[in-house]
């Protein structure tokens, strides 16, 4: 579990960019993968990531303005593909989901860039 100060401080004791890597890092980790093998497809609706991103942030004591930060630049960088009120990963990486593996963000930052 994440202090709340801990996480709310991570923009003052880093600097933005470091910041952003990790919120998306935490996002990846901890909503939208855990996600993707809850629901069992590559794909999920905005509902579906709203009430995963409350249950972690109700567990983790995060305030879920900070978490949204993170899907928003999950997006930019091209891991999580949005469509109307659908999103879905890169094709790159389906055969980690098809063969249910923890995807580390690293690698699937890797896969999508070959």
């Amino acid at each position: 579990m994440i202090s709340k100060n801990r996480f709310s401080n991570l923009r003052k004791e880093k600097g933005k960019h470091a910041y952003s890597i990790e919120n998306r890092i935490f996002v990846w980790k901890n909503i939208i993968w855990p996600l993707l093998l809850e629901v069992n497809r590559p794909w999920f609706a905005l509902k579906e990531y709203r009430a995963k991103r409350d249950e972690v942030s109700d567990t983790n004591q995060i305030p879920k303005e900070k978490i949204g930060k993170g899907l928003i630049s999950l997006i930019f960088k091209g891991l999580v593909l949005e469509e109307n009120e659908n999103y879905s990963i890169d094709d790159n990486l389906l055969p980690y989901f098809e063969k249910k593996n923890i995807l580390e963000y690293s690698v699937a930052m890797r896969e999508i860039c070959i």
